[in-house]
């Protein structure tokens, strides 16, 4: 099969005016956030509501929620409903083939794969550590700039493209502005990456002429779970896959959907629900909006058990398996099943005393045997840089096929374990060969 790359150019554009595209976007993220409902719990009657209410509940379709409440249970008394009974012998049942990490993969992407060098297979596996894309960690793309990444560039003679990821949840993270001086990307101030420049003092003169990066901002995760509309999040999923292609962006580094298991987690408000099925579901519409756009794909995470922000790369989440696959890896099975996201990260945290980047029944048994996962596996940035207990050859073992943003320590190490066996080539190719097959789909190439 022939593949043409795109000719890159810089993205954005270098009109300072709002686009009318912009103005829709803009109109559809608003209109998402007025369909949510939000539910406030009325602790001590802290709130100013009538003797006795319990819950608050706020937002467009806050009435029809009460009100389908009510007419459920005059249905339940007037109908005299009775318990149903469930039976083993009722539910259907399959047969799982577990394949080995090596042998998870597409023959012509292998094929292409057993075409480049042992330092080629390595490059590929971590990033591309010469662009320092760890240094200004979440803005640090060169092509893209404020991008979080880019895939390495060493196969680009021999038809490979290199793509860029981009952080999120709340649409595409972008630097809003950069310039451009004879024909290179001028490098921004640190403080310029940070909460969207509002530490930057933009009075300084940069040379070079201005480039315009303009993202729409969309709802919060948990208040777009709350529309429960999975026609509206398909809208905005597509809004922000036409935003990817426009900048160059192959992989969106969202949809968050860990379990809302503690009210305290930092980040709660970028993932969906306390309920598996909730943020399965409103991920997998997400995921089929952006998946829309022709080379786009998501990159659901942080899978599995990031459930807290304090010690997120130190923790341990100690888990039965019953209660891993009914609570926490339901949500990413059914936005696997139900939307095939072009990628997965895994968290930070260790689980049962193994690190989720480094876990073969994570990201090999689970993702690949058991859903079905026909996407790559990528590690959170710099979960290989903190100890020796995680590495990138233990991400090559468990089938997590890069190691993001890639240093130089990720390659010591890959040799080093080739050299003594303890890494696989055979693992590491079919680790390339996945990446590959990600690669050859996005909108780096023409359609």
């Amino acid at each position: 099969m022939t593949r043409t790359l795109k000719e890159r150019t810089f993205s954005g554009t270098t009109n300072p005016e709002i686009q009318p595209w912009e103005t829709e976007h803009r109109k559809l993220a608003r209109l998402a956030a007025a369909e949510g409902i939000v539910l406030l719990k009325n602790e001590e009657h802290v709130l100013p509501l009538k003797a006795g209410s319990a819950v608050a509940i706020y937002g467009a379709g806050a009435g029809n929620t009460t009100a389908r409440e009510r007419a459920a249970e005059q249905q339940a008394q007037k109908e005299n409903l009775t318990v149903v009974e469930l039976h083993a012998k009722d539910f259907t049942t399959e047969v799982v083939e577990y394949k080995k990490n090596n042998a998870l993969y597409e023959k012509e992407a292998m094929d292409f794969v057993d075409t480049l060098s042992e330092e080629e297979l390595i490059d590929l596996a971590a990033g591309d550590p010469g662009k320092a894309q760890g240094g200004n960690l979440g803005a640090a793309g060169i092509s893209v700039p404020g991008s979080a990444g880019e895939t390495h560039r060493c196969a680009i003679d021999k038809g490979l493209a290199s793509i860029v990821l981009a952080d999120g949840p709340a649409g595409l993270r972008l630097m809003k502005y950069y310039h451009v001086n004879e024909g290179s990307i001028v490098t921004m101030p640190f403080e310029f990456s940070l909460e969207g420049g509002l530490f930057y003092d933009d009075s300084r003169e940069l040379p070079g002429e201005r480039y315009y990066q303009y993202c729409t901002a969309i709802p919060v995760g948990t208040l777009l779970a709350q529309t429960w509309d999975e026609k509206l999040i398909r809208e905005v999923g597509a809004m922000i896959g036409t935003e990817m292609e426009h900048f160059g962006v192959t992989l969106w580094l969202a949809p968050g959907m860990n379990i809302h298991r503690n009210p305290l987690c930092g980040r709660n408000f970028e993932y969906y629900s306390e309920d598996p099925y909730v943020a399965g579901t409103i991920a997998a519409a997400m995921t089929e909006g952006v998946q829309s756009n022709y080379g786009c794909g998501t990159t659901i995470k942080h899978f599995a058990c990031n459930n807290q922000e304090d010690n997120r790369m130190g923790s341990d989440s100690v888990v039965s398996e019953r209660t891993l696959r009914e609570l926490y890896l339901k949500g990413f099975e059914i936005a696997v099943k139900e939307s095939q996201p072009m990628s997965i990260m895994t968290s930070y945290n260790l689980i049962n005393g193994v690190h989720a980047a480094n876990n073969y029944d994570l990201c090999t048994d689970a993702a690949r045997n058991e859903w079905g996962f026909k996407g790559m596996i990528m590690t959170d940035w710099t979960t290989t840089e903190i100890d020796e207990k995680c590495t990138a050859s233990g991400c090559m073992r468990a089938g997590n096929d890069l190691v993001m943003p890639g240093c130089f320590g990720d390659h010591d190490n890959m040799r080093k374990e080739l050299a003594e066996g303890t890494l696989k080539i055979e693992d590491l190719k079919a680790c390339i060969a996945r990446l590959v097959s990600v690669i050859w789909k996005s909108n780096q190439y023409l359609q």
